[in-house]
């Protein structure tokens, strides 16, 4: 059937983060547009095409028309891919060849056009030019096509299989990251000294107001930290933060050993895994369990008074006698424990 295709379809790995479906551009019946996230804030619009062989030439010249006018090709890195079914055109120079028919040389000619208005150039290496159907143009230079294998598929001539190498800047990103933190340990503090010591403090003590003084002053701090003290970022990880390095083990474990069962049966493969699989189910009732009991002594001491938390704290600890020199250091022991590690005192409140 040449009037309409199977469809397109788009597929993204979810590592890339949050994708969005860009339906304003999406303006033929077989396009697929979607908008991917970078890390240096210019994102990517991947448009995946497919045109039927008895597309009129004047449905690809409306759709490049309104694609001209939605398309911002200065704020983004535009792919626009698919397969045009204007076989016969010479994209390099943008003339037909000589075996051209007269639809595919009107389609093809309206592709080129709107496409070098758009600034995007045809990066698939011709390797039949008069059968080349699929293609992939883009406004960006780090990019590169080279012909895949096939696999267990056997090879179109008129579409061969390809992979597209897109080369991101390499830019520190957070996207990843749950939070970012100041590592005062790497900071350089000769640095933040010399900052501080030069810095014109006349807005700060010159200043009748409080408030305005406070805000001068912490602008200036601040500055001052950013330049001297780097950033950290604490990353993400696959697992909930109350999973123990022993759950997580135990979780590497399994999986390894489910992966060899797989590829290899055999009673051996199967017992380890079933094995690791018990160790697993155990440890997460366990690792969750003190979680629960983590976060309400947490909530305890955040609700009680300091003086009841404190004398909770004494008789769980069996002190006898407290005297006012190492009250401070009690209470110092009390939160160092609730925060680190809540576990040491099963006091019943």
């Amino acid at each position: 059937n040449k009037v309409r295709g199977g469809g397109v379809l788009t597929a993204i790995t979810a590592s890339l983060g949050s994708c969005s479906h860009r339906y304003d551009l999406e303006l033929c019946s077989e396009c697929v547009w979607v908008e991917v996230p970078t890390v240096d804030g210019i994102n990517m619009l991947i448009g995946n095409h497919y045109f039927n062989p008895d597309t009129k030439p004047e449905v690809i010249t409306a759709y490049f028309r309104q694609l001209e006018n939605n398309l911002d090709t200065n704020n983004a890195r535009i792919i626009l891919l698919g397969d045009f079914n204007a076989p016969g055109f010479n994209w390099e120079n943008g003339t037909p060849l000589s075996s051209c028919h007269y639809y595919s040389k009107l389609k093809g000619d309206s592709i080129y056009t709107s496409t070098c208005f758009l600034g995007l150039r045809q990066c698939v290496e011709a390797v039949d030019t008069a059968n080349m159907l699929d293609l992939v143009f883009a406004n960006f230079t780090d990019l590169k096509s080279v012909p895949a294998d096939s696999g267990l598929v056997a090879t179109d001539i008129y579409h061969p299989p390809l992979n597209i190498d897109v080369l991101l800047p390499n830019v520190n990103s957070n996207l990843k990251c749950e939070f970012s933190y100041q590592n005062f340990a790497a900071g350089n503090y000769a640095l933040l000294y010399n900052i501080l010591s030069t810095y014109d403090w006349s807005s700060v003590y010159e200043t009748s107001s409080v408030d305005v003084a406070v805000a001068s002053l912490s602008v200036a701090v601040r500055s001052a930290m950013e330049q001297a003290i780097p950033c950290g970022y604490r990353y993400k990880s696959k697992y909930p933060h109350w999973f123990s390095y022993t759950l997580r083990y135990y979780i590497t474990k399994k999986n390894y050993f489910h992966c060899r069962f797989k590829k290899n049966p055999s009673d051996y493969f199967y017992d380890r895994f079933t094995y690791h699989r018990k160790l697993v189910k155990n440890t997460i009732k366990s690792d969750r369990l003190r979680w629960l009991k983590s976060v309400f002594l947490l909530l305890l001491l955040l609700s009680l008074p300091p003086v009841v938390c404190l004398r909770q704290y004494i008789i769980c600890r069996n002190y006898s006698t407290v005297s006012t020199t190492n009250i401070s250091v009690l209470y110092l022991d009390l939160y160092f424990t609730a925060y680190t590690d809540p576990f040491r005192c099963n006091a019943s409140y």
